[in-house]
Order: C-alpha cells, then structure tokens, then sequence
C-alpha cells in the first residue's frame, strides 16, 4: 500500500471536450503549473510537499514510447473509472475509427462540469497514491490519477463525481489500494440501484452487432440517439481488435479464440480484496474463460481487477528514473505545503 502522494497543480482547457476536440470522458489533458508536481513521501506522518521536476524530460516506455508533457501537456486517465468509448481505432491498418452508445454523452458531461467552474482554463489538481516514479505512468505514457476542480471553491472529485452520475463504469487494476476500490464503489453502487447513465444500458452479449457506430468529428450531439446496448468498454476495444483484424485478414477464428491471443492478466475482485498480493495463474491469464458458449460475457465492470503492462521511465539520456529529486539542483527542489 502505498504511503507517498504525488500531486499535479495545473489547467484544463474545456474546448478540448468533444465535440470541439478529441477527449473523452476518461480521458484529460492539463497543462502543468510551473513547479506543478509536487511529490509527498508520507503525508499521514506529517510529511512536506516538495517540488519535483524528474518528468521535465521524462520518457516512458511501454506499448509506445511518448514524452509524459508532450506538447506542454500531461495526459491524465481517470483512476478506477472506464467511460464507454468515444473514438476506438485498432492498431491495424484501414480499421475505422469506432465508438459506444454513451460515450458521446459523457464526454458533454465531464465538458459541462468542469465548464461550470466559469473560467477557462479551469484550475485544477491531479492527485495519485505512489511510492516510486515509475508507477505515475502507465504503458501508453498517461498519469493515472483523481482529478479535483474548484466550482465555487468546493472541491470536486471529477473521477467519483463521473461514476455517480452512471457515466462512467468503476474499473480497477492491481495498483488499487482496498481503500480507493470502496471510495468509488459506494458511488458506483448507488448509480447501478437507480439505473443511471450507462448502467440503464449494460449488456453482456458480446457477439451481437458493436460495430455499426463510427466516431463523429465535430458532431452535433443527440443524447437520444446516443442510446443503446453498452458492453463493458474493456471488451468493447477487444471487440473492435478482434474485428478489424477479421477484416484485414489476419485472423479468422472466434473471437474466444482470439481472447486466448490476448495477455490480460485478472482476478476476481472478491478475491484480490482478501489478498491484494494475489497473481494471476494460467487459468487467468487471458479473458476467454470468462465468455460462455453463448458469447455472455460472465462478470460485471466491478467483478475482476486487471493487471497492468509494464513501462520504464527514464530521462533524455535514457537512464532509468529510480528517485523523485534530480541530484545536484537543490534551489528547485524547495519545500511546499500544499493547500
């Protein structure tokens, strides 16, 4: 479990919210605060805040390689939550560009809350339990973290406010802790009793027809149209790999069979939250078992906890970001109480 915070002072362009750009419901670009990150080792013992700028530079490596501020932004994927997608494309080429019932929804949603702050860009501060550098990031460069905006000076949880609504699923993966998984599943239970959002929505039955809703660029949005079976996102994407390669004539199996092609390491929630040191074995390594004979997928968004690919961060140099202050640049890294 981890005892240190790292914190992200910046702002967030509303404009960049479909339909006017290209973000999501899940998925925000902030431009740092100069000084912006701040890391604190262990705040419950009285620790300070102080100022870090290890990700100046920094490039991570996983299922790409990308600089972390990559254009003077820092892309932020929301922790514990999953928004039905907006605009998926395999990795393949000549695939289209597909989306989700709900998705064009929630990307207004999250524009119009952070939008009522009445300013813009919008302050705002990204927060993430870490104890080392190189578990900010995940395997495509983005920060995982709660983000919290400031609307009349109260303090909004953008993350858990999403899941409360029914706009976005409660997602985990292993670098979970048990206290963060109840903090937005008491949202999230709320939301499935009252059917909110895209709970009113959920389907399990993965081979009927996902594929005939294609991103709309600058569209006019229509929440009554944007309405219909929504299959949990995670399996969504695998659907349109599955698919797409279908198309392309590099695979020609079921999609069972291509799940067994597939790395994706679980265990059932239940499980994990008895012991959070639980690994996936070879019966669950991959999400085929999970799927019936019938194509029911067999377990609800908050059912199983998902583990994460590797990345490594390192600097301009490529050396390995192993500490959170540069050596030899004390005047930088001054101390910070934050607010």
């Amino acid at each position: 479990m981890p005892k240190g915070l790292l914190e992200l002072k910046g702002t967030i362009d509303v404009a960049q919210f479909w339909p006017h750009g290209m973000s999501d419901g899940d998925t925000v670009t902030v431009v740092p605060d100069p000084d912006g990150f701040q890391f604190n080792p262990d705040p419950a013992r009285g620790e300070h805040f102080r100022v870090t700028h290890i990700f100046d530079d920094a490039v991570c490596q996983g299922s790409g390689t990308k600089h972390v501020i990559h254009n003077g932004k820092v892309t932020i994927r929301l922790e514990d939550t999953d928004c039905a997608e907006l605009h998926y494309q395999a990795p393949v080429k000549g695939s289209k560009d597909y989306r989700q019932f709900t998705g064009e929804t929630a990307a207004t949603k999250i524009h119009d809350l952070i939008a009522s702050v009445n300013t813009n860009p919008v302050a705002c501060k990204v927060r993430t339990a870490v104890d080392h550098p190189d578990e900010v990031f995940d395997t495509y460069g983005r920060l995982i973290g709660n983000i919290f905006i400031y609307p009349g000076g109260r303090e909004v949880n953008v993350n858990h406010w999403l899941i409360e609504q029914g706009w976005a699923f409660p997602t985990f993966y292993n670098s979970a802790m048990i206290e963060e998984i109840d903090q937005a599943m008491r949202p999230a239970k709320e939301a499935q009793r009252a059917r909110r959002g895209v709970w009113a929505h959920l389907s399990d039955e993965l081979l009927k027809e996902h594929f005939r809703l294609e991103f709309r660029p600058n569209g006019i949005p229509d929440p009554a149209a944007d309405l219909g079976p929504v299959v949990m996102p995670k399996m969504f994407r695998r659907l349109v790999l599955w698919h797409s390669k279908k198309l392309a004539h590099q695979f020609s199996g079921s999609f069972v069979n291509f799940l067994l092609t597939q790395r994706d390491g679980w265990v059932r929630m239940k499980d994990f939250l008895n012991d959070p040191g639980l690994r996936p074995t070879a019966k669950t390594h991959d999400l085929s078992t999970l799927v019936n004979p019938h194509g029911i997928f067999t377990c609800g968004p908050a059912d199983l906890v998902f583990f994460e690919k590797p990345s490594v961060l390192h600097d301009a140099k490529g050396r390995n970001i192993t500490v959170w202050w540069k050596a030899g640049a004390p005047t930088e890294e001054k101390h910070v109480v934050a607010a």
